[in-house]
């Protein structure tokens, strides 16, 4: 039986918050809403805020890769629910950089990060 489009994208969110944290990232939240859209994955990565896009397809072998659909119109919003994210921290008095990256989860299991998508 085919899983949902939703059932994938949990899965590869679970797959890519593990994928990071093995690589060392710590996990700050998860699916967190803004005005301007919602961020799959907030983690750290040393003193680099990393707001992470997971694209998750169920076979490798579709039409297109999932890190296709992230075009510069995603990267903008992206960019602005980040900013969002980042004033509410330094109203707290913390004073932090970031960027954007997306993982692409394929057939259960991370095949591409790309870091810092938005330069």
């Amino acid at each position: 039986m085919m899983k949902s489009h939703i059932e994938i994208g949990k899965q590869g969110e679970n797959l890519a918050a593990a994928y990071l944290t093995l690589r060392g990232y710590r996990i700050l939240q998860r699916n967190i809403r803004t005005q301007a859209g919602e961020i799959d994955i907030i983690a750290r990565d040393g003193e680099t805020i990393v707001f992470v896009e997971v694209k998750a397809n169920q076979r490798v072998h579709e039409a297109f890769a999932p890190s296709i659909r992230v075009d510069h119109r995603k990267i903008a919003r992206l960019q602005r629910a980040a900013e969002l994210w980042l004033e509410t921290e330094r109203e707290q008095g913390v004073e932090l950089s970031g960027r954007i990256d997306v993982i692409e989860v394929c057939e259960g299991k991370v095949v591409e990060h790309f870091e810092d998508v938005a330069s």
